[in-house]
């Protein structure tokens, strides 16, 4: 192949590049951008060849110039640096660069090559699902700290101050904020608190009426942080829950209508775990509950949804039937860490109904009965689907890129064998003539032999320049 269609090759291919390719001199003032960075950025080449680099630094990374271009003057490659930039509309996009020195032909580093690409989506993707992560990690907690709560009155022979003084353990957990969270209950003229309770202004209180005696609940932050809305609704919920569990101790005590109390307080608890169970249907995310041998005792529609079948097609049906064997085995051994009371976050593949692979997160934890006997796991779904297809997309994308550098590599590979071999013959025939049988020639031929020799030259310099460059990339 040509050396200009070689040429014209790479320059093809880093101008149709989706990345941004674009070089700079040391002292920062841009020599070349291509399509890519027309695209990402904004800028056509235009407007912004001559222009320094700064123009693309949002004002609080100006810094990153100078430590850029020490490493470059060291001549050292930087990968995968990801950073913001700003647009010429002036909004600013997340990048992952790769900066590498650009060498004359005597080895002085002139300059620096940068590719730049635009993860902006990549990156609000990963916020959105810590922040998504992040709430139901939030209202696990809440649920657990419920859930304890009512395990509390399960206790053969509790006392009331027992149960009041549990619940005080289970409270901070549930904060956003345990380390700084403290809490007291005031009830029936005697007050429970926090080892580390200290009265502040930051709170949180909820009152209510328990056999015509009040409770107080009050929640405080040592420091100043503000209370999320779900906290606020949580609090009403736990003095809802400790009214329940207290009226129910204290009718265990007096033996006044017991039948009637019971029957009430039952009511109120189912009243509760509706409540709990249209949360759980109503969930964005999938939730599925297993028993002690890993079938299905409960899950909620999104769950059905997401693995493409009905809540009476997958009940009690066992969790390995809806997925491909060679996860079962790894499934089980997660299942084995439950029955362990070990709660676990790890990805996990299901096959839905129509065959497709379904990727998840899957967040779990072993639910035992109040004797310490394992009854079963509950788990939080959350679809990762579009996330794995988008990271496979971008491998692919990789290896493609891996494959050019391949095809490029050889071309030059190919160039230096079946140019640089017979040119350096006709370099030295041409000299041996020039040198020993000059005065033997005509003038004709003595100047017919200087233009080879001069032309052999020039393109022994064009081809070392393709190799130079084939050797910076590199």
């Amino acid at each position: 192949m040509k050396t200009e269609e070689v040429q014209a090759k790479l320059s093809s291919i880093v101008e149709n590049s989706d990345d941004a390719i674009l070089s700079k001199t040391l002292d920062g003032s841009i020599l070349s951008w291509n399509k890519g960075a027309e695209k990402i950025y904004g800028y056509t080449a235009k407007e912004i060849i001559g222009q320094p680099i700064s123009i693309l630094f949002p004002p609080d990374r100006s810094k990153e110039i100078m430590l850029i271009v020490e490493k470059i003057r060291k001549g050292e490659h930087i990968e995968h640096f990801e950073t913001i930039r700003t647009k010429k509309d002036g909004t600013q996009l997340f990048v992952s660069l790769t900066i590498s020195p650009i060498k004359d032909r005597e080895g002085n580093i002139v300059g620096a090559s940068t590719i730049a690409r635009d993860i902006t989506e990549q990156k609000e993707t990963e916020n959105r699902l810590k922040k998504s992560e992040h709430k139901l990690k939030e209202r696990v907690k809440e649920l657990n700290c419920l859930y304890g709560i009512s395990s509390l009155i399960e206790t053969k022979d509790i006392s009331i101050e027992k149960i009041l003084e549990g619940t005080l353990d289970l409270i901070p957990s549930a904060w956003q904020y345990p380390e700084i969270t403290s809490a007291i209950i005031f009830y029936d003229q005697k007050k429970f608190k926090t080892k580390n309770y200290k009265k502040t202004k930051w709170k949180l209180t909820s009152k209510i009426e328990v056999n015509m005696k009040e409770l107080v609940l009050e929640v405080n932050y040592l420091e100043d942080y503000k209370f999320l809305k779900e906290e606020e609704l949580l609090i009403n919920d736990i003095t809802d829950r400790l009214k329940v569990i207290l009226e129910h101790k204290e009718a265990e005590l007096r033996l006044i209508e017991k039948d009637k109390i019971l029957e009430r307080k039952v009511q109120e608890l189912r009243e509760s775990e509706e409540k709990y169970r249209r949360l759980i249907e109503d969930s964005t995310e999938g939730v599925w509950v297993f028993d002690e041998n890993a079938n299905t005792s409960l899950l909620n529609p999104r769950m059905a949804e997401m693995l493409g079948y009905t809540i009476n097609e997958m009940n009690g049906k066992s969790l390995y039937a809806f997925m491909e064997e060679n996860e079962v085995k790894k499934a089980k051994l997660k299942f084995k860490n439950r029955k362990d009371g070990i709660k676990e976050e790890h990805e996990i593949e299901f096959l839905h109904k129509n065959g497709n692979r379904i990727y998840t997160i899957l967040s779990s934890s072993p639910i035992f009965d109040q004797n310490g006997k394992f009854k079963g796991a509950m788990a939080f779904i959350k679809d990762i689907t579009e996330r794995k297809r988008a990271e496979i997309l971008i491998i692919e994308e990789n290896l493609k890129l891996a494959e050019l550098n391949r095809i490029k590599k050889s071309l030059i590979t190919r160039i230096s064998h079946e140019l640089k071999t017979p040119l350096n013959a006709i370099n030295s025939a041409s000299h041996v003539l020039l040198n020993y049988y000059k005065n033997d020639m005509s003038e004709k031929v003595l100047e017919n032999n200087q233009i080879i020799s001069k032309g052999s030259q020039r393109l022994k310099v064009l081809i070392e320049g393709i190799l130079d460059i084939s050797r910076l990339e590199e």
